[in-house]
């Protein structure tokens, strides 16, 4: 995983670009959180002197968008050994990939994304049911509550693992600092159930923009889950260092994003209403270049629903816009 960075990625997309071609001159790439930053990158990067941007006809960035998870410049030595650090946490340098290829901390990590797709799988299948002791289910609850209470805005620790369902159900709650400190509007815990003899529940709130079982039923389909147990840390570090262009830096060589003042391409910029992107986002990243920008917010949405709400709105925005670009 130590070589699973930008390059090998963007190479992926490409193959899969080049696919979609063979159907149709009418190719357009998009993304949702990193897949909206992979999406700017991938127009603005050099496959051995092909500009990206000319194998599409447009960007679609959906709560996400080129330099979200580059806050701050990444030097040569930081990128190279002494590490960095970003809304992912610490991350190390080249050379101490070895040691860590893959992001795990006390919020997201293979353990903690194993042990969340088999409590969902559980609540798809019997959500009513007393959950397995765990982590996850720290007092006695049903398996849907259990699932739910790491995901749901109300709870999450992080902006980008959170979506607004609805909120547990006989339990006590207080507020808490650190997940306002990591940029999520939500900061309340659990501290325990209101009746020790009623399992805790989960309760969908029907103004919420996600249904619970939809969200749980795509999180943990047959055919695998709906999340990255491991997330190659290679390529957080080389999307911090890239930013949004490289070029004349040290990074240009290694990290050919060189061809972003070149892309005249439109772009169509969906948030979430309360999730990690915001309308200036999406302007100053289209600012230093021509192509033209539309930009959409679905009220209320926290990161996940852009993916899961119960409107078809965001499909809808998007088929609106391909029809005036084609």
């Amino acid at each position: 995983m130590t070589a699973w960075g930008l390059d090998t990625t963007l190479k992926d997309w490409r193959v899969a670009v080049q696919d979609a071609h063979k159907l149709t001159p009418n190719v357009y790439i998009g993304g949702h959180s990193l897949g909206g930053v992979l999406t700017g990158l991938y127009a603005a990067y050099d496959f051995a002197g092909q500009p990206g941007y000319k194998d599409v006809r447009g960007l679609v960035l959906l709560d996400g968008y080129p330099g979200l998870l580059s806050s701050r410049p990444v030097t040569w030595k930081e990128y190279q050994d002494t590490g960095t650090a970003n809304e992912f946490g610490n991350l190390p340098g080249l050379s101490g990939l070895e040691d860590y290829p893959y992001v795990n901390t006390v919020y997201f990590g293979p353990r903690l994304v194993s042990q969340g797709m088999a409590q969902a799988r559980l609540a798809v299948h019997a959500p009513t049911a007393q959950a397995p002791q765990s982590s996850l289910a720290k007092w006695p609850m049903t398996n849907q509550a259990a699932a739910m209470i790491k995901m749901d805005a109300r709870y999450s620790l992080v902006p980008f693992l959170a979506l607004n369902s609805g909120r547990a159900t006989n339990v006590n709650e207080a507020g808490r600092l650190l997940p306002r400190l990591l940029g999520s509007d939500g900061g309340l815990r659990i501290t325990g159930p209101r009746d020790p003899r009623v399992l805790i529940g989960w309760q969908d709130d029907p103004e919420g923009i996600t249904a619970s079982q939809t969200f749980l039923t795509g999180f943990s389909n047959s055919l695998g889950d709906g999340s990255e147990w491991y997330f190659p840390m290679r390529l957080v570090l080389d999307v911090a260092a890239a930013g949004i262009d490289t070029t004349g830096t040290a990074f240009q060589k290694d990290l050919p994003v060189i061809h972003n003042r070149e892309v005249n391409l439109p772009v169509l910029g969906i948030a979430a209403g309360s999730g990690v992107a915001r309308e200036r986002d999406f302007k100053t990243y289209v600012a230093a270049r021509p192509g033209d920008l539309t930009f959409r917010s679905l009220p209320g949405a926290a990161h996940l629903d852009v993916l899961t709400a119960k409107s078809d709105q965001v499909a809808g925005w998007i088929v609106e816009w391909l029809s005036q670009h084609r």
